[in-house]
Formats: structure tokens, C-alpha cells, sequence
């Protein structure tokens, strides 16, 4: 695949800050990442797709096809993978992990939060359904029970770049390219606590190797937890919740 990147122009950046206002509209809580990312055209990419480095690339001629509210479907999409740190929880897995599988369990478990809250996205993304899994799991159940079988054809141009756990692909940017520099440690953290305050659900999160949980972003849904005495009709007893969610991360799974 031959890729340009280069800066926007006038015109594009137009169209881009209409596509942000629609993904806005559709995911608030990701305002401020939105405009956080370092935008550049890449011509021929075919897509969108992100860097660790928070830069995202935007093939011009399909940000123009799409149009602005599917394209700020697509921007939501592919800063989802930033926000909920797809590169680093691809890093967990180890240096012998399949990044094709894991693109794709990740674009499953995102894809399917994204369309349960009404986001646009084109025709054929990735879902667990079309995988023949069931809806609401998380990225790295996804990865595990993805036999090599399963996963389908993924070729280069659907990558989502390295920002979602992909190897660095030929187009993306030095980190320190002085024409779009990417965003630093600090700003990444509080950028992508930004996009997840307010929007966690008071239900078990993904554990982290080594303890902790990575924050379930609004829209995404973690397994139910043991049933209270009294079955819930619309989520669990505020009590109960609070018990569940005191409990350490590695015993809520």
C-alpha cells in the first residue's frame, strides 16, 4: 500500500471538524479526546485509523465519500480505541500475541457498543455476532476465544493503526515527526480519563495484568455479577453494587 501522509488542507479540515461535531453529538464524553488527536490526511489509506502517539490519519477521498455523519461514527470509533487503550492491553497479552486476532476482537467488542448506542458505522464492521459470539463481552475474551479459524480476513488497509495494538505500519509518523507531534504521557492520561469520567458503570471492569481494572467507557457493558438475594429488575440494588464493586478486581470475574 502506497500512503502519503500530509497535512489537511483548508477544505479538509473543514469536513473534518463537521465529521467531529456529528461524533460529538453521538459520544459527548469524548469531546475532549476528539480534539485532543493530531489529525493528517493519508492519502490511499482507503480509512481512518489512529498511532500510539494519538495522531490520527484520514484518507481525504473517504472522509468526503462518507460524509459527516459517518465519518463521525467512524471518529468515534477509532478514538474508542484510544480511550480504552487497545495498544497497551494488546501489550499485556505479550510479545507473542496475534495482533490480527486481536484487531479484530477489539473492533468486535467497540463495534458493538458503538451500535447498541445508535453510532452510524459502515456496512460490514466487525461484531461478535458475525464472529458467533455473544454480545457484551470484552476485548481480551473476544482475543481468547478467537481460534485462528474464526477470525476473518483482515487485509492492511482495515488496519486501525498501532493506536489500537496494530504493529506500526509503514505510513504512520516517527513519534517525533515535528510536522504532527503526537501527545505526551500526561495529556494521553488525562485525556483518557476525560473520556472516561462520568460513563462507568457500577459494574465489574476488565482486569489489568498484574492488578487493577482498565475503566469501562459509557456504552460498554462487562459481564453480570453473582445474582443478590433479590433478583434485580433493572440493574442491581444500590447496595449491592456498591458491595460488588469493593470487591478486588481478579474476584469479580
Amino acid at each position: 500500500m502506497n500512503v502519503t501522509v500530509r497535512a489537511l488542507t483548508t477544505e479538509e479540515a473543514r469536513w473534518l471538524t463537521a465529521a467531529r461535531l456529528v461524533a460529538i453529538e453521538h459520544a459527548p464524553y469524548l469531546a475532549h479526546a476528539l480534539f485532543a488527536t493530531r489529525s493528517v490526511a493519508a492519502e490511499s489509506l482507503g480509512t481512518f485509523a489512529v498511532d500510539r502517539h494519538w495522531r490520527l490519519y484520514l484518507d481525504p477521498s473517504t472522509l468526503a465519500a462518507w460524509g459527516p455523519q459517518l465519518a463521525g461514527g467512524v471518529l468515534v470509533h477509532e478514538v474508542g480505541h484510544l480511550v480504552r487503550a487497545h495498544a497497551e492491553r494488546a501489550d499485556a497479552l505479550g510479545a507473542d500475541r496475534d495482533h490480527e486476532r486481536w484487531n479484530v476482537a477489539a473492533d468486535a467488542a467497540l463495534n458493538d457498543d458503538l451500535i447498541e448506542a445508535g453510532v452510524p458505522l459502515p456496512e460490514g464492521v466487525v461484531t461478535p455476532g458475525g464472529l458467533g459470539l455473544a454480545a457484551g463481552g470484552i476485548e481480551e475474551a473476544y482475543y481468547a476465544a478467537l481460534a485462528p479459524r474464526q477470525r476473518p480476513a483482515m487485509p492492511d488497509a482495515a488496519s486501525c493503526g498501532s493506536g489500537a495494538g496494530d504493529p506500526s505500519a509503514s505510513w504512520e509518523l516517527p513519534s517525533d515527526d515535528p510536522t504532527a507531534p503526537g501527545i505526551g504521557p500526561a495529556d494521553v492520561s488525562m485525556t483518557r480519563a476525560a473520556g472516561n469520567a462520568g460513563r462507568t458503570r457500577p459494574w465489574p471492569d476488565p482486569p489489568l495484568p498484574g492488578g487493577g481494572c482498565w475503566p469501562r467507557p459509557y456504552g460498554g457493558r462487562s459481564p453480570t455479577p453473582p445474582a443478590a438475594t433479590t433478583t434485580p429488575t433493572a440493574g442491581p440494588p444500590a447496595a449491592a453494587s456498591r458491595a460488588w464493586s469493593r470487591r478486588p478486581c481478579a474476584d469479580r470475574w
